[in-house]
């Protein structure tokens, strides 16, 4: 494994580790949402969510729409396929299809 693979994996670990990004990316799941509605979802404060919201649009995580005042999150199309597969591995195919579809053009944390 070379060493962009490593640091790629390292700041998409990272980038999951955190239980709000979790809790922000499974409520997503189910529908696209404002700062303001994931705020009182997860009970966070505004500020915290829309640092973890650039940090999981940043890896290309989620979108953001803007739909008059308001930014619309939702999860990046196919972004989370990977995840959905069962059997061992899984997480590892989530995340090298992460890697090869999304961080090596886009993320900005690489």
């Amino acid at each position: 494994m070379g060493q962009l693979k490593i640091v790629q994996m390292h700041k998409c670990f990272e980038t999951l580790s955190s239980e709000l990004r979790l809790r922000i990316l499974e409520s997503l799941l189910a529908k696209p949402m404002s700062v303001e509605a994931l705020a009182e979802k997860t009970s966070t404060e505004r500020s915290t969510v829309s640092h973890s919201l650039k940090v999981l649009k940043d890896c290309s995580y989620v979108k953001a729409d803007k739909q008059g005042k308001e930014r619309i999150y939702s999860l990046t199309p196919g972004v989370l396929e990977g995840i959905k597969d069962s059997g061992e591995g899984h997480v590892f195919k989530f995340i090298d299809e992460h890697f090869q579809n999304y961080c090596n053009q886009e993320c900005k944390r690489v």
